[in-house]
């Protein structure tokens, strides 16, 4: 495989948050007590390193995963509420919504999202792993400059829904890595501010590291995922690194990015963990979920958002925030 680079840069889209909203499903669980509902009866030792790792080298302690009839677009609803509520409900020229676990295969839950919300206007779904996030925030920053109006931005996953289960040979203990959420943004125009920079590249020769390799029709067995989370792990890490690089990242810039703990370290000075700690790993909306917890906690200045994941695709974005 040839050292991965960025095939596509995309420059200023100014615009600003007027709105932002998560939420997460009702119940959550820490790494010891899933760790021993996953594998009940580790010796003392074994259960002690493997703690060790999901807390440093994953960086997660908390996550939660959806139940009853808990889905990624019902959290999208209620994170959507709030953002529309805290941005005064502007008029809206559009709603954005990414997710990888879309409750249908066609994967038209913006249209139902719209319709729980009374929202009237032009819906679009968007695809593309965990990486989806970030293009979905690239997408409505620059639909929001170029409409000239307001945007309402969904990212939801529920990726429990796909963990595979040791009879198909899958990885046990990926529940300890992932949790289920969403975020919502308002995107509105502004003079300045919003993103200023933005790189997206991709390797298709990795398609098929980390996906769901069954396609239609699906038949009655749930769908899971599927690959080598080493060979995943260092394809995520040399795609980051290659966005990042093409970035660059400036000088005094927070950094949020979707990975490890270990690996986000291993790339970055500093970076913003707190959701990964808290939530898990988020799927599309890891890196909204970031951007909001950031200005939540009185962040300003230049931020930077990388991705990377199945597909593989991968991509990092520098956002202002006033």
């Amino acid at each position: 495989m040839s050292p991965m680079s960025p095939s596509l840069a995309l420059g200023p889209a100014p615009c600003r948050i007027l709105g932002a909203g998560t939420a997460f499903p009702r119940a959550s669980v820490d790494s010891a007590t899933l760790l021993d509902t996953l594998t009940p009866g580790l010796p003392p030792r074994r259960r002690a390193a493997l703690l060790t790792f999901v807390h440093q080298d994953l960086g997660v302690r908390q996550r939660a995963h959806v139940r009853d009839a808990e889905r990624a677009w019902t959290l999208a609803v209620e994170a959507a509420s709030q953002a529309l509520d805290t941005s005064g409900r502007p008029s809206l020229v559009a709603h954005l919504h990414a997710t990888s676990t879309p409750s249908r295969w066609t994967g038209a839950d913006g249209s139902r999202i719209g319709r729980r919300l009374g929202l009237r206007v032009a819906h679009h779904d968007l695809r593309g792993g965990c990486t989806g996030g970030l293009w979905a925030l690239v997408y409505a920053a620059r639909l929001a400059r170029d409409a000239g109006g307001a945007v309402l931005l969904t990212a939801a996953d529920a990726l429990s829904l796909t963990f595979p289960t040791p009879q198909d040979g899958g990885e046990r203990l990926l529940p300890l890595a992932m949790g289920d959420g969403a975020a919502a943004l308002v995107i509105a125009p502004a003079d300045q501010g919003g993103l200023e920079r933005a790189v997206f590249g991709g390797e298709p020769d990795l398609c098929d590291l980390s996906t769901v390799v069954r396609e239609l029709p699906f038949g009655e067995e749930p769908l899971t995922l599927t690959g080598d989370p080493h060979r995943f792990s260092d394809a995520t890490r040399a795609g980051l690194q290659a966005a990042l690089d093409a970035l660059p990242i400036p000088a005094r810039c927070t950094v949020a990015l979707h990975a490890r703990a270990d690996v986000a370290r291993a790339l970055t000075e500093e970076p913003w963990l707190a959701s990964l700690a808290t939530h898990g790993m988020l799927g599309v909306a890891s890196l909204p979920t970031a951007l909001i917890e950031l200005r939540a906690a009185g962040t300003t200045g230049t931020i930077a958002l990388a991705s990377a994941g199945g597909g593989l695709g991968f991509g990092a974005a520098l956002w202002e925030e006033a």
